[in-house]
C-alpha cells in the first residue's frame, strides 16, 4: 500500500469489513485489539489467510525494532495508539 488510508463512519456501517477487504487485496497483516475475534469476523466474511497482530505482539515488535516489512492495517487506531 505504502500510504495511509482512512476508512472512517459510524456504528455498523461496514468499517472493520471494509478494513478487512483491504487488507486482503494488499496482502496487509491485521493489527486489532483481539486477533482472535477479528480472525473470526473476517471467516464470517468470507475473506481468509489474512495475518492477526494483537496490539500487545505489535508493542512489542515495535520496542525490539523487528517490524515485519508487510504493509499493515491498523483496526481502532486511536486505541491502537492509546495503548502505547
Amino acid at each position: 500500500m505504502n500510504e495511509y488510508t482512512y476508512i472512517v463512519g459510524g456504528r455498523s456501517t461496514g468499517k472493520t469489513r471494509k478494513l478487512l477487504e483491504q487488507a486482503k487485496v494488499n496482502n496487509a497483516l491485521v493489527i486489532c485489539k483481539n486477533p482472535y475475534a477479528m480472525a473470526r469476523k473476517a471467516e464470517a466474511y468470507g475473506i481468509f489467510g489474512l495475518k492477526f497482530y494483537g496490539y500487545d505482539e505489535m508493542t512489542t515488535l515495535f520496542h525490539e525494532d523487528m517490524l515485519p516489512e508487510d504493509d499493515f492495517v491498523i483496526d481502532e487506531v486511536a486505541e491502537f495508539l492509546s495503548y502505547f
